[in-house]
């Protein structure tokens, strides 16, 4: 249980390090090319399938099943 607590830690740190940057980007509407940038990046080098077109970034995490609901979080 203490590796999963230690885990549990070092991904908290992890997320709120990942909130951090992205608040400190300046990014008014129509200007987020910066923070788009770091999203992709950062899910790229985490081993998501990601994708981008202008400031929006989408990722899959694992296969796709055509069968299946795709879910979209906006």
């Amino acid at each position: 249980q203490t590796i999963n607590m230690r885990l549990v830690k070092e991904i908290s740190n992890e997320a709120i390090d990942l909130l951090k940057k992205i608040i400190s980007i300046k990014s008014y509407s129509g200007d987020e090319d910066q923070t788009a940038i770091l999203i992709f990046n950062y899910l790229t080098q985490n081993g998501f399938r990601t994708f981008r077109k202008q400031n929006n970034v989408w990722a899959w995490a694992g296969e796709v099943d055509s069968s299946k609901p795709t879910l979209l979080l906006k």
